[in-house]
């Protein structure tokens, strides 16, 4: 079930990114095109299910994330598989910002902004553009990667790898390109009587928003050090139990602890092995032959 649940939130959540990077590449056209996309765009998105889908599917594929880390009794893997669980865990720090000064200020305030007035005040801020930037590469790279092994041994995948691979590298590019432009031909200079007349309207509304971000970003915090200290805690408590001695027929006898998976251990002892889904129970390439003391292990579970 944890499986299908993160696929499944995962694909309406890149349904979401495809669209608005896509949104976004049209800031190469005009304001215009950008402005009728976006009506599009948001009509669809901001209509009751599809926007309960969408922060359920956010909330949800965040929390797995955390379980994630947390059911890893070893942190060594393959560099594609710490990259995106790395990618992962940025995203909420990095989009948070975004998500308070769009969508939580118009469900508080009832104030939509146009998106000339959102890529104004993402120059005009600090650090805006850099990290708009840093946010828009970092959930792609997480989204390819993952759509990527889930479908890399799909031969109809395998035939057009190379349009696959062209329209993932066109697309990050021609979105950063159109909100580049358009940045640089709104420019700043009228949003400090805009933001003024805002603040005018809703002080209380805007003070609590000011705070929201700070407060948001240290309950993730908290979130993801109770996870790891969780992990660790249970590190000790099964280092303290008996482990239990694999005979590999090529690298001879190591030691796993209890709760770890096969291909975990191995990984810990530094002994390759085959893995296409990293341990997720989605491929056969972990096979492997049980040869002896087939008697004491446990039943097999589903995965």
């Amino acid at each position: 079930m944890i499986a299908r649940l993160r696929l499944t939130t995962g694909l309406i959540l890149a349904s979401f990114v495809f669209l608005h990077l896509a949104n976004h590449a049209l800031g190469i056209v005009s304001l215009e095109w950008v402005e009728r996309g976006g009506t599009v765009f948001i009509g669809f998105w901001h209509q009751q299910i599809p926007s309960l889908l969408l922060a359920a599917s956010f909330t949800v594929h965040g929390f797995l994330a955390l379980h994630s880390l947390y059911q890893r009794t070893t942190l060594k893997m393959p560099l594609w598989e710490g990259l995106q669980l790395l990618f992962g865990l940025l995203i909420f720090p990095l989009l948070i910002a975004h998500v308070i000064g769009t969508r939580i200020s118009s469900e508080l305030i009832g104030f939509t902004l146009k998106y000339e007035t959102i890529v104004g005040i993402l120059w005009a801020i600090e650090y805006g553009v850099l990290k708009q930037t840093a946010l828009l590469l970092v959930v792609w790279l997480h989204l390819m990667i993952g759509l990527h092994y889930w479908q890399r041994l799909n031969s109809g995948y395998q035939r057009w790898l190379p349009l696959w691979q062209l329209l993932a590298s066109l697309l990050p590019i021609l979105s950063l390109l159109g909100f580049y432009r358009l940045g640089y031909q709104i420019g700043p200079a009228d949003l400090a009587a805009r933001s003024a007349a805002l603040i005018e309207q809703h002080p209380t509304e805007v003070a609590f928003l000011s705070g929201l971000e700070q407060q948001i970003l240290t309950g993730y915090l908290g979130l993801v050090i109770v996870t790891l200290l969780a992990r660790q805690f249970r590190y000790f408590f099964n280092a303290k139990r008996s482990a239990i001695t694999i005979n590999h027929p090529l690298q001879g006898a190591f030691s796993a602890r209890r709760g770890q998976t096969l291909l975990e251990a191995l990984r810990e002892a530094g002994i390759a092995h085959s893995s296409v889904c990293g341990g997720r129970a989605r491929c056969t390439t972990c096979r492997v032959r049980v040869v002896q003391g087939q008697q004491r292990l446990e039943p097999a579970g589903s995965a």
